[in-house]
C-alpha cells in the first residue's frame, strides 16, 4: 500500500485497536504518553509505519535534530507507528497506533490506518469474528434490558483452554505439537482447563456474583 512501510506481518488476529494522535486533541500529551507506556510495558512490537513524506507540511511540523548516545546526529521525522501485542495462550492480540495528525491528504492517511486495522482480523475468519462480537453485543444489550427484572447477563471469554479445539489451535498458531509445551510459559504454570470456566460460571450465577452484569 502506498505510504505504508511494513516491517513484518503479525501472525495473530488483532480485533481491538487503540489509537493516539499527537496534536491539538492530545492535551498535555496524555494520550500519546499513555499509549507509548503501553507499548513499553506490554511489550508491543512495531510492525509498520506511515511514510511522512506525503502527509506533512514540514514548515509547520518540523523534523527535529538530536544527538544520540554515540554522539551521532539523527533526524526525527513525524512518526506514525503501528505496534502489536500477542499475549501468550490467547488467539487474539492488540493493535496499537501512535502518530501525529497529518497536514495533507487526510483521506489517504485515514485509508492507510483503516486498512491496517481491518487486516488485523485476518481472512477466512468472518463467521468466527461475527459470532464473538455478536455474543458480546447481545450480552451488553440484555444486561441493560433485563436489569429491572433482576436478571444478570455475563459472558465468559477465556484464552487458550486445553480442549480438542485448543490443542488444534495451539498446533496451528503457536507452532507446538503438544499443548503441554505452553504450560511452562503460563503465569500459573498451566493452560486453562474447562473446569476453570465452570467455576467462574458457578460464581457468576451465585449470590456472590449478584453485583456483576
Amino acid at each position: 500500500m502506498e505510504g505504508l512501510i511494513t516491517h513484518e506481518a503479525p501472525d495473530v488476529k488483532l480485533p481491538t485497536m487503540i489509537v493516539a494522535f499527537a496534536g491539538w486533541p492530545d492535551a498535555a500529551e496524555a494520550a500519546t504518553r499513555a499509549l507509548r507506556y503501553l507499548v513499553r510495558k506490554l511489550p508491543a512490537k512495531k510492525f509498520a509505519e506511515i511514510d511522512p513524506e506525503e502527509f506533512y507540511d514540514f514548515t509547520s511540523v518540523r523534523p527535529q535534530t538530536r544527538i544520540n548516545r554515540r554522539g551521532e546526529r539523527i533526524i526525527r521525522w513525524p512518526r506514525n507507528d503501528f505496534y502489536y501485542f500477542a499475549p501468550q495462550h490467547q488467539e487474539n492480540g492488540l493493535l496499537l497506533y501512535v502518530g501525529t495528525e497529518p497536514n495533507l491528504r487526510w483521506r489517504a492517511f485515514s485509508n492507510i490506518i483503516s486498512s491496517v486495522a481491518t487486516e488485523g482480523n485476518g481472512a477466512n475468519g468472518a463467521p468466527y469474528n461475527i459470532g464473538k462480537a455478536g455474543i458480546e453485543a447481545l450480552a451488553m444489550t440484555l444486561a441493560k434490558e433485563e436489569r429491572p427484572n433482576g436478571i444478570r447477563v455475563n459472558v465468559l471469554r477465556p484464552g487458550l483452554v486445553e480442549t480438542e479445539m485448543g490443542r488444534r489451535l495451539a498446533k496451528a498458531t503457536r507452532g507446538v505439537q503438544d499443548i503441554a509445551e505452553l504450560r511452562s510459559s503460563s503465569p500459573f504454570g498451566r493452560v486453562g482447563i474447562p473446569s476453570d470456566l465452570g467455576h467462574a460460571a458457578v460464581f457468576l450465577a451465585s449470590a456472590k456474583g449478584e453485583y456483576i452484569t
